[in-house]
């Protein structure tokens, strides 16, 4: 794996950590996190299709998704929620920081214990994806029941879409 495939993680990483620190609207839809997703799985086949990747490997990736998606839950309850007017505002704290730290971390150090170099930066958008979308979910359920957000329609879908009759 050459440098130059560090750089969208790395742009990535500085990108997140400084909207999670913003004051930012909470949006109904994942959008951000499944376009991290569709670009992480494209990035993931590109790597597989030039790599061997065996079961460990894929066995310690699947494990660091759910350590991350554990952060992301426990991150969630870190970011400050408040409503202004219309709109329900998150901003993250430095708990929230520092839980990213840690939950980046994890998914690179994982790559340690695999036979595949590279492995962990090849799959850095689809943990983001994962983590954010859990985050994400997590924070519109927070905000529902500190009566910040108004309660789900019933007619809506998990993603704020229409649901399908």
């Amino acid at each position: 794996m050459s440098y130059t495939s560090y750089i969208p993680a790395l742009i990535a990483v500085v990108w997140l950590l400084v909207r999670q620190l913003s004051v930012r609207p909470l949006k109904d839809r994942p959008t951000l996190a499944l376009i991290l997703l569709v670009i992480g799985a494209a990035q993931t086949a590109q790597f597989a299709q030039d790599t061997r990747i065996d079961g460990l490997d894929v066995a310690l990736g699947l494990a660091s998704l759910v350590v991350g998606a554990g952060l992301a839950a426990v991150r969630a309850h870190t970011v400050r929620l408040w409503r202004d007017g219309d709109a329900v505002l998150t901003q993250g704290t430095v708990w929230t920081l520092l839980l990213w730290i840690v939950g980046i971390g994890q998914h690179l150090v994982f790559e340690f214990f695999t036979h595949t170099h590279g492995f962990g930066t090849a799959t850095l958008l689809v943990y983001f994806g994962v983590v954010l979308l859990v985050q994400r979910l997590l924070l519109s359920r927070r905000a529902r029941l500190l009566h910040l957000a108004a309660p789900a329609d019933s007619r809506r879908g998990a993603f704020g879409d229409e649901a399908r009759a």
